[in-house]
């Protein structure tokens, strides 16, 4: 079978020239299909971009390169995020403060004012992506059923449609081991972590990720 290897932080080219580094991905949690790349771009400025992974052009051998030019990236919507209040109708709500002041004014014999703290629930509004996809990045946290086993790393589809096969997930530091997690384990996608069904005494059994199968140990 076919497959993508997608590695956050990866060099992401055009047509004519390098358009940035692979910064997120963005997951439909109901089809588990990989819908669009985030490629970030600058340093100082920086400029995050949704490009549909129907637009790759090749994504082999650690190369990925999308069928259009730097020009045309101009064309695709930047992503961002926004924090606004929750439920709010328009994005003038991002400039609203964490809380709202409600000032009471007490009967004039009591001559001062009490100013009482009220919370405002928040939401994260992004744009540039369908409100119930969910997006990963390099650092999102990967959880067994009983603590936390390590990061995102890479994602593994098969080619075409995008379905996920595969995570590779960056476990310990000294050396840092990455582990390949099937998909099928995973639990529904969710945004802030990833949650899979396996204690962390399975996860280190996994077998180890190499970008070359000549690059693993021979037993």
């Amino acid at each position: 079978m076919d497959k993508y290897d997608f590695r956050f932080d990866a060099e992401v080219y055009g047509r004519d020239k390098k358009l940035g580094h692979l910064a997120k991905l963005v997951i439909n949690p109901i089809t588990r299909q990989v819908t669009h790349m985030v490629v970030s771009e600058g340093f100082i400025f920086k400029r995050e971009t949704v490009l549909p992974v129907a637009a790759l052009e090749c994504l082999e051998s650690g190369e990925t390169r999308f069928a259009l030019t730097a020009a045309e990236l101009a064309t695709y919507p930047p992503f961002s995020e926004i924090v606004v209040q929750k439920g709010a109708v328009s994005l003038e709500a991002a400039a609203m403060p964490a809380t709202a002041q409600e000032v009471q004014v007490l009967p004039p014999n009591y001559g001062v004012t009490q100013a009482t703290q009220h919370p405002i629930e928040q939401e994260v509004v992004r744009m540039g992506i369908e409100p119930e996809a969910v997006v990963w990045h390099g650092k999102t946290a990967v959880y067994s059923q009983d603590g936390a086993v390590g990061t995102l790393s890479h994602v593994i589809t098969a080619a075409g449609p995008c379905q996920l096969l595969e995570l590779v997930i960056t476990r310990g530091s000294l050396p840092p081991r990455h582990l390949v997690i099937p998909a099928d384990i995973l639990e529904k996608p969710g945004e802030h972590t990833i949650k899979i069904n396996a204690t962390t005494t399975e996860v280190d059994n996994f077998a180890e990720y190499f970008v070359h199968q000549s690059d693993a140990p021979q037993v």
